[in-house]
């Protein structure tokens, strides 16, 4: 509130120079509290995953599972709070593949803090900017669907099937990856 009335009083008295330095010492504040917030909330879930001795969660489903090369990968949050996981099923699981935004599984799994596998990027910041805290590997028989409401998030369903029939124009690699960016 006080940076307000300043700001307010330097612009009015035509103070331009100590009103700009003045709006850049409140968004470098901002920026620096939200980072604190991030890295607090960050930690929280980190030692959530070491303490919990449970492993059997429930989670939304909140992407479409994507193929990986030696697994399928599948986004959501876990039920009782906003912690995004992320789950590797094994390649022959079919039905992980047939999973959409909004349904419910029943897991058992270990989930642990992203892994480091790259010497030179930071993958656990890089999926905690993402709103994800954990991973885990979820043998077959270790999982079974909960539930499907097949109402939430229309526009990831229209969205994924804009992105198939894109796949089906026969266009170029480097075309169809800007147009999906699109």
């Amino acid at each position: 509130a006080s940076a307000v009335i300043l700001l307010t009083i330097c612009y009015r008295m035509g103070w331009h120079i100590l009103f700009g330095v003045t709006i850049n010492i409140v968004f470098a504040a901002c920026g620096y509290l939200g980072a604190l917030q991030a890295d607090y909330k960050a930690a929280h879930y980190y030692s959530a995953f070491y303490q919990d001795n449970r492993s059997e969660y429930t989670m939304c489903i909140t992407d479409y599972p994507v193929a990986k090369e030696k697994s399928t990968m599948v986004r959501g949050h876990l039920s009782g709070g906003n912690c995004g996981v992320l789950l590797y099923f094994h390649t022959d699981d079919t039905v992980a593949l047939a999973l959409e935004p909004s349904d419910t599984i029943t897991f058992t799994a270990n989930i642990q803090p992203p892994q480091q596998f790259v010497p030179n990027f930071d993958y656990k910041a890089y999926l905690a900017r993402q709103g994800v805290y954990g991973t885990a590997f979820v043998a077959k028989e270790k999982w079974r669907l909960a539930g499907h409401s097949g109402t939430g998030f229309p526009l990831k369903r229209m969205r994924h099937r804009l992105m198939e029939e894109y796949d089906t124009w026969g266009m170029e690699s480097k075309e169809l990856a800007v147009l999906k960016a699109l």
